[in-house]
Order: C-alpha cells, then structure tokens, then sequence
C-alpha cells in the first residue's frame, strides 16, 4: 500500500514537472515573440518613418512641363549678378491641381505635382478617404497638400564669359539625373536644363536608383522599402505618367532605353551586389516599352558564338547593353570564367557573337563607331575600373584621363565627350557627374552637381537643343 502511494506520489511530481517546463517553455516562446515584434517594429520605423530632419526640409521645385515641350527661359539674370561660384534662389514653381493615380503607388501623381515627401506624409494621409485602398492611401501619403507651396532650394548658376553672352545663337540642353542633393528631392528622377547663363533642376514625381531616356520612353529602376523590400522597373512617358510596371528579380543595377524608344534593358544583381564582388550574378532582360511585354526575359536564353563557333558555359552573366538607333543592334558585356567579353547582338535574330574581351559596360556613341566602357585595371587589391573608349573598325583601345575607379555605364554627352557619376567620398550618397573627353586628351570636370545616372535628351543622333536669341 506504501509503495503503490510512493508511486503515486512520484508520477503526481513528474506530472508537476512535466507542467513546470511546458509553462516555462511557453514562456520563453512568448518572449521571443515579443522580441521579434520589437525588432520588425524598429525595422518598420526606420524604414517608412519621416525623414525630413535627417535629410533637411528643401527640396527642388517641382516639374512643370512636358520633356516633349521645349524648355521655358526664366526670368533674366542680370550676369553681373552671376560671378563664378554664386548662387541664386530659383522661385517657386507653380504647382497645377492633381491628385495620385490609382494603383501606382508611391510613384505617380498628377501633372505638375511636388515630389512626395516624407514630411508630407502625414498631413495628406489623414485626408484621405476611409475606403481608400492601400495602394492609393501609399501614394497619397507621398504627396503634399495642393495648397502647401512648392519648396525651393538654392541652385548653381554659371556665369559665362562677355564674348559668350553676346554671342548668338545660344544654345539650351537639358538632361535627367538622379538628384542626389540632401534634401526632400534625394533619389527623385529631375530635369536639368542649361540654359544661357545658368541651369535649372526640377524634381519629378518619380523616384529611381536607376533611370535613362530616349525617344519619348523611359525607364526608372525602383527601389520601394515598405515592411518587405520590392524592386521594379516603370515604364513612363514625356509626362512622366508610368505605362507600366515590370517586377524585378533582384536589386537594380543598369538600364538603358533604345535611341528609337521601342526597347529597354534592365539588369539586376540576383545575388550579390556589386560588380566587385566575386560570386555576383545578373539576370538582364529587355521589355517592349509600348506594350510591358517581355522582348527577352533573360539574355542567356538567347545563343552565342565565338569565332563561328558555338559558346555557351553555366557561368554566363550578361550586362550593360547599350542600343544601335535602329533598336534592334546591341551591345553588351558578357561575364564568364572570370573574363569579360563584348558581345554585339540582334533581337530580330535572337543570336549574339563575342566580339573581344576585356570590356564591361560598354556605350555605343552616338555616330555608332566606338563604344565607351570601363576596364578593371590589374594590380590593385580593391576593384578599380578606369573608363576606356574602343574603336569598333580596329578594336582599338584608348585609356581616359580619369585615375579614379568609375563603376558606372557611361552617357555619351556628345561624339566627343562622355559622362558619368562618381560619389563624392566613398560611401557618400551625394554623387557629382564628371564630363571627359573621349580621345584620352583632357582631365575630368564637375558636369553636373548633386546627381547620377545623367541622360542626355536628344534629338536624332544629337543632344536634343533649342536656339534662342542672345
């Protein structure tokens, strides 16, 4: 009778036991999920809360036109007033009536809206409806309110020498950049115009890693860091009114739109991150800019041949296309065994050949007798890439007059000069682009400041300009 008790008791302690470690368990689960709460939380404040104070409360002044219109000349500046290095406020632009687009997310508003900003943000989501759907509340978020004035921020502008001013005619170009100034607009696809004696930037309602232009079709690379981080290409037009949106497989690292607009090319890193790393891999695709379809969904879907004969390896990495005006021909940088190789391609043919080695990211000029491109130069311990020109007749190369590493596709500003983006320290996500002439004569010059990823607008096989008086 004792011993039947004894056991009793000690299945009874056991039982208690058993009880204990299971609460306790249950216990220690409950706080790791408090921690995890606490961790995606942090992560979601510092990814989507306002960051006016850490970048400063300016911002360009937004967009007012069309990039199918010609640039409007601003009030005269007296040169006198413009000595080398001075600066002058830009007034504000107005700001036309519109209201986000549905569906496009953070990206789109109407004609002629200030860039979103994240000081904004609150004000502007507390105005929208109670049904509105999570896209639209996104983008409206991303707008300011229609009476708030437009912000403005203090710009360089160039004086020239007397004999320029009085010369006649002159000359207006204008670009799209990247801004990468500290402020509301940073990250912001932007117009810059040259106009005689000074230059202008307006901020537009997109924000791109990535973008180029031609034609009257662009591509702009996004980044979007909500709760989960997504990447996406839109397709958008003069207006700067996306057409479409293609998801991507990986962070965005080139693209390029064909002279004539039908075509555009994008390249992500599936893994890792930079063209430095050692085990990088891309995935380059080329879309129908009027349609969104995919022309090419992966350009090692499509064959090669090096010397007439067949070439193919499980390594293939394809980047930095760059188009022919006849938007079929193209270029790019083919990656394997740890060579680089130009390969010159036809969509019309679905074929491409090697062309010769040692070329990365190349950029067919604008009279289509050279491609620009950066070599990876031998003997440094860090990648460093110098920018070269290669004749396309007698694969003649030519090294720039720029010692320091650029890892960037390169923009043609004309048939002699190139451009391209360096930041201003590394790691800085302030960026300038530098102009360089083409025939390894020169040194490099500040093109543009506080900007990356510089396209030309063009008319034809020219920068697309527009003669005035004076």
């Amino acid at each position: 009778m004792d011993h039947r008790r004894s056991r009793s008791g000690g299945s009874s302690r056991g039982a208690a036991t058993d009880t204990a470690s299971r609460s306790s368990n249950a216990a220690r689960f409950l706080l790791l999920c408090a921690l995890c709460a606490l961790l995606t939380g942090a992560y979601a404040w510092f990814t989507l809360a306002p960051s006016a104070d850490r970048t400063g409360g300016s911002g360009l002044p937004p967009v007012t036109g069309s990039l199918d219109a010609a640039p409007v000349p601003p009030d005269p500046v007296s040169p006198a007033t413009l000595a080398p290095g001075s600066t002058a406020e830009l007034a504000p632009a107005p700001v036309p009536s519109g209201q986000a687009t549905a569906g496009a997310g953070r990206l789109v508003a109407g004609a002629g809206a200030t860039p979103a900003t994240p000081a904004a943000s609150a004000r502007t989501a507390g105005a929208a409806d109670a049904d509105t759907s999570r896209e639209d509340a996104t983008a409206a978020e991303r707008l300011p309110d229609a009476g708030e004035p437009a912000p403005t921020e203090r710009l360089p502008r160039f004086a020239r020498p007397e004999s320029e001013e009085h010369a006649a005619p002159a000359l207006r170009r204008r670009f799209l950049v990247r801004h990468t100034g500290l402020d509301r607009s940073h990250g912001f696809l932007a117009v810059e115009t040259e106009l005689p004696g000074q230059r202008t930037r307006e901020a537009t309602p997109l924000m791109c890693h990535r973008l180029h232009f031609a034609a009257g079709r662009g591509s702009c690379l996004v980044v979007e860091r909500d709760f989960f981080t997504t990447y996406t290409a839109v397709l958008f037009d003069p207006d700067f009114r996306p057409r479409h949106r293609v998801p991507l497989n990986g962070i965005p690292s080139r693209t390029r739109v064909s002279p004539d607009g039908r075509h555009a090319a994008i390249t992500v890193f599936v893994s890792g991150h930079s063209y430095a790393d050692s085990l990088f891999s891309t995935e380059s695709s080329i879309v129908d800019t009027d349609t969104g379809a995919l022309v090419v969904a992966n350009m090692e879907e499509l064959p090669v041949t090096r010397d007439g004969e067949p070439f193919h390896s499980l390594d293939f990495n394809f980047w930095g296309v760059t188009f022919s005006v006849d938007g079929d021909r193209f270029f790019a940088t083919l990656g394997t065994g740890g060579v680089m190789y130009l390969v010159e391609g036809s969509l019309a043919d679905r074929a491409m050949r090697v062309v010769t080695d040692g070329i990365e990211c190349p950029a067919l000029s604008p009279d289509e007798t050279r491609v620009a491109f950066k070599k990876r130069m031998p003997g440094s311990a860090r990648a460093h890439w110098r920018p070269h020109v290669l004749d396309l007749e007698t694969l003649e190369e030519t090294a720039l007059a720029e010692d320091r590493s650029v890892d960037d596709q390169v923009e043609w500003l004309d048939d002699d000069s190139i451009l391209y983006a360096l930041p201003k320290e590394t790691g800085s996500p302030i960026a300038d682009v530098w102009v360089l002439p083409a025939d390894g004569s020169g040194r490099p010059e500040i093109f543009l400041e506080q900007a990356s990823s510089p396209t030309v607008l063009r008319s034809g096989a020219s920068v697309a300009t527009i003669t005035t008086e004076g």
